[in-house]
């Protein structure tokens, strides 16, 4: 006796084999989904760029226009890989935090909004330290600073002092090319050896 055969379907749903694809983020969009140019080929057998939707399917990626993406098409579209720059960009989406690493070592922290170190102990930093900024603000207790030597330059210089200033010093020097003024309620000049005054005219009084 023959075994029965079911028939097969008039009709069946067929899903294409999903096809990884490179391609270049164009547009980042707020529900994980980005608008993306697959490049299909390349040189003189270079297919017709495509744009489409894909959602993002690659953990702790932070999409940026421009990065080169892995792209696998199917049902749907999925980003599901990441090449060149943006592979060495992670990000963790609930912090705002992006983390770049270039091929020299650099690796460069980002923060969508501002970004707020607050160790429970002390922050210690052991290395050369560039500050490139347009504004520093530095509230302290207190601020002490040891240094073989300090060089400031600046275009203007305000100091405000409600206390003592005092300098200390082994030798104390000050130029001024223009005019020098020293107003103040009273004033006292003790030298333990000679007190010189030079000038053209010396006015007293």
């Amino acid at each position: 006796m023959k075994p029965n055969r079911r028939p097969a379907p008039s009709s069946s749903p067929y899903a294409p084999p999903a096809t990884a694809v490179r391609a270049e983020v164009l547009e980042v969009r707020e529900d994980d989904r980005v608008v993306v140019r697959l490049l299909h080929g390349a040189g003189s057998v270079r297919r017709a760029d495509e744009v489409v939707v894909a959602e993002l399917a690659v953990a702790s990626y932070s999409a940026c226009v421009g990065d080169q993406v892995v792209v696998l098409r199917g049902e749907e579209t999925f980003v599901t890989g990441v090449l060149g720059e943006a592979r060495r960009r992670s990000a963790g989406a609930a912090l705002g935090l992006t983390v770049t690493h270039a091929d020299d070592g650099t690796v460069t922290l980002g923060a969508a909004g501002d970004l707020v170190v607050a160790p429970g102990g002390s922050l210690i930093v052991r290395a050369d330290v560039d500050i490139v900024a347009s504004a520093i603000s530095v509230r302290a207790g207190r601020v002490e600073t040891e240094a073989t030597r300090i060089v400031e330059r600046a275009q203007d210089t305000y100091r405000y002092v409600e206390g003592l200033a005092e300098l200390q010093a082994g030798r104390a020097r000050t130029l001024v090319e223009d005019t020098c003024r020293i107003v103040a309620g009273q004033t006292t000049i003790v030298s333990e050896e000679d007190t010189i005054v030079d000038g053209t005219r010396v006015l007293l009084g």
